[in-house]
């Protein structure tokens, strides 16, 4: 899976980027990468609405053709390890505890900052997704 982003190194997350691009793996029976099949569709919109990007009509997340973005990994990844789980949808609250982990981590360039951050935040708080009464 070519995922792009910024670089970042986290192994602790399980995230690694280096320059444009990541390698997050969990094969599938047909030799694929089941990381992004563990997205939900909410995932998705969340994901094209922060970062900008496009899934191609033809998108097989097993199989994806060119880099997608560090975001849609990132959260792929939280769902692989339950740190969000698998019916749980995401919360401006979620981003913005993911986002100060990575800052407590002293990693300033992430998959939860700056525009993408923002223009997660906003799409969320659109969705009323954008607090969570459960903290």
């Amino acid at each position: 899976m070519n995922i792009s982003g910024a670089s970042t190194t986290n192994a602790a997350w399980g995230v690694s980027a280096t320059s444009s691009t990541s390698r997050a793996s969990a094969s599938s029976a047909d030799g694929g990468d089941d990381t992004l099949a563990r997205l939900k569709e909410s995932d998705w919109q969340l994901i094209e609405h922060a970062t900008g990007w496009t899934r191609p009509a033809d998108f097989d997340p097993r199989h994806p053709d060119g880099p997608v973005p560090l975001l849609a990994g990132t959260i792929a990844m939280s769902r692989g390890t339950d740190q969000l789980g698998t019916n749980q949808e995401i919360t401006g609250a979620w981003l913005k505890a993911q986002a100060m982990r990575y800052q407590q981590a002293a990693i300033a360039d992430h998959p939860f900052s700056g525009a993408v951050m923002e223009r997660a935040l906003a799409y969320l708080d659109s969705k009323g997704r954008g607090t969570d009464l459960n903290l």
